[in-house]
């Protein structure tokens, strides 16, 4: 398994959160940045690191609203032959293919 990486919500512009803390901090990055549609607007997404600490970030945009929740994602390499097996053990549902 590969390391566990907090996923921190914003209600601004995650991109510019990670951009702002970039140029504050040493051996920090961006390493990805997307955004996807939404049925009530868009959804950015940004991967970075600051002083060394990998990050996922997401804009949760203005209908939500900031709370001391916390989410991890759990990063599985699919080439490794034993993801599955891990996978499996932590309870993660895989997919199943389509016949």
């Amino acid at each position: 398994m590969l390391p566990i990486k907090p996923h921190i919500w914003f209600s601004h512009p995650v991109k510019q959160v990670a951009e702002f803390y970039n140029s504050l901090l040493p051996n920090s990055e961006i390493s990805y940045a997307n955004h996807f549609s939404m049925p009530d607007g868009q959804c950015d997404i940004v991967e970075f690191t600051i002083a060394g600490q990998p990050f996922w970030g997401i804009s949760s945009g203005v209908g939500l609203e900031v709370n001391p929740s916390i989410s991890f994602m759990l990063n599985f390499d699919p080439r490794d032959p034993d993801a599955v097996t891990l996978m499996r053990k932590y309870g993660l549902n895989l997919p199943t293919k389509a016949k």
